[in-house]
């Protein structure tokens, strides 16, 4: 058959593996923990300041947390409520952005998604922070300068036809209203070739035409009060059985998903294998996109919430 060359190792930084894999993985950044239901039984008295300072009894109080319960299955029905306290709630949970958000979050997510994320047009770069960060299980983090320039790389909007997101369940964080959780279903088909590397490293892939269908995957977005983005992570695949690309997110399931599983299969398997072609990728310009950016380079409050957490 044809080689392969192990320059299309890269193209793994942006996936996703699978549960059965994530033993190859960093842990994920504490960020990307849901809330517990004992943070939003309290949550639920913020979220209603009324209610709470009606509370003069220690009865009242039982009740109130009571309810809170017992809504916990009900959970997507208290958006619109949660969504308030976007416009002023303060910040009490351990957060990367400190602060009140003066905009509606949920709007702010959707339009990083299709402008700014870099897989469905080219990032818009004055939606980003000067600290932000991107911090999936295998790639990341990375800068700002680090993961616009990679996604410029690997550029899918131009080799898939009407490549789509297909957002949904946008939730605020009832702990932190500038952090947004939300799905996607990515969708496309491949109709163009796909340059994914600087000229002269790889060549693009022919067009296959092939309806890539990725499965679920969650997302995190978190904003500063002054609406730019600090950090985002995609790919996180939750329900693995749909779909046409083995159960994998992000970068790495288009690939599978248009019959291409052995470009990002070394990376995958081989942490040394990775951390060569990150060394590469930093050695020589123009050639693939990041896995990760330099120690020295990571924003430093990111790099606090990794040694607080015994994180990589």
């Amino acid at each position: 058959g044809v080689a392969r060359p192990l320059f299309l190792v890269p193209l793994a930084s942006l996936a996703i593996l699978p549960v059965s894999s994530l033993s190859l993985c960093s842990s994920p950044p504490a960020s990307l923990s849901l809330p517990s239901s004992s943070g939003l039984v309290w949550q639920k008295a913020g979220l209603v300041p009324r209610e709470r300072e009606m509370a003069h009894s220690l009865r009242a109080l039982r009740t109130l947390t009571r309810n809170a319960r017992e809504s916990r299955a009900r959970r997507t029905t208290n958006l619109p409520v949660a969504a308030n306290i976007a416009s002023g709630a303060e910040v009490t949970s351990e957060s990367m952005s400190t602060g009140t958000a003066s905009f509606d979050v949920i709007e702010k997510t959707k339009e990083f998604i299709a402008k700014g994320a870099g897989y469905y047009s080219f990032p818009d770069e004055s939606l980003y922070d000067n600290d932000f960060v991107f911090k999936a299980k295998i790639v990341g983090p990375l800068n700002k300068k680090d993961y616009i320039y990679t996604m410029k790389m690997l550029k899918p909007h131009t080799a898939m036809e009407s490549l789509e997101p297909n957002a949904f369940g946008f939730s605020v964080d009832p702990e932190n209203p500038l952090r947004v959780f939300f799905f996607l279903r990515v969708t496309g088909k491949h109709t163009k070739p796909w340059t994914y590397a600087g000229a002269g490293f790889a060549e693009p892939i022919d067009s296959t035409n092939v309806e890539a269908k990725l499965p679920p995957e969650v997302g995190v977005a978190e904003f500063t009060p002054e609406g730019k983005c600090k950090f985002y992570s995609v790919g996180n695949v939750v329900y693995p059985f749909e779909g046409n690309s083995g159960g994998l997110g992000a970068i790495f399931g288009l690939f599978v998903s248009i019959g291409r599983a052995d470009v990002v299969k070394p990376a995958a398997d081989n942490d040394n294998i990775r951390a060569f072609f990150d060394w590469f990728a930093h050695t020589v310009p123009g050639s693939f996109g990041y896995l990760r950016t330099n120690s020295e380079e990571i924003p430093r409050w990111f790099k606090n919430l990794q040694e607080k957490h015994s994180l990589k």
